[in-house]
């Protein structure tokens, strides 16, 4: 029997209540932070279910780069239920098997390791949503300075300049 799906978490959805609201209480509370090595957190994906202006309509994906890493938390041991609610959220992504990727994990992990990502990219330069990009620098805080700073300075806009220069 080939064991539940673990779920690399990267973007607004490392904000803990919001968590909870798709995943166990004893997955959220055995939460990892992990690293996510030959890819990158990016603000390159349109905004399909949010208001937005202009050109403020980008929110994270994640792309396969080896020149970069990304720091996310790590659930593990997803059930089928709540894997679906979670699908359903994540509509739009891939979710790609990134095992062989991931680092800094205390336990071992039987299963696969899924992220969400290779969304739809926008042809266009857009910057990011403005709601969202604030929910996802205040998530970040919520799992400690050193994650938080990892976060802004490991998460790119479409220019390529990293969130740290963008927001200060």
């Amino acid at each position: 029997m080939e064991n539940n799906p673990s779920i690399f978490i990267y973007g607004s959805l490392l904000n803990k209540n919001l968590l909870k609201k798709y995943f166990n209480k004893k997955s959220v509370s055995n939460a990892e932070i992990t690293t996510l090595n030959n890819h990158k957190r990016i603000f390159n994906s349109e905004v399909t279910v949010r208001d937005y202006e202009n050109k403020y309509r980008s929110i994270l994906n994640c792309v396969y780069d080896d020149e970069y890493f990304i720091n996310g938390i790590l659930i593990k041991n997803v059930n089928f239920e709540n894997f679906g609610k979670y699908v359903v959220r994540e509509d739009g992504y891939r979710f790609n098997i990134v095992n062989k990727y991931i680092t800094n994990v205390h336990d071992n992990i039987d299963g696969k390791i899924l992220v969400p990502m290779d969304a739809e990219i926008s042809n266009e330069q857009i910057y990011p949503h403005k709601k969202y990009l604030k929910e996802c620098v205040k998530s970040s805080k919520q799992w400690g300075d050193k994650f938080h700073n990892e976060f802004l300075n490991n998460t790119y806009l479409m220019n390529n300049i990293n969130l740290n220069k963008y927001i200060n």
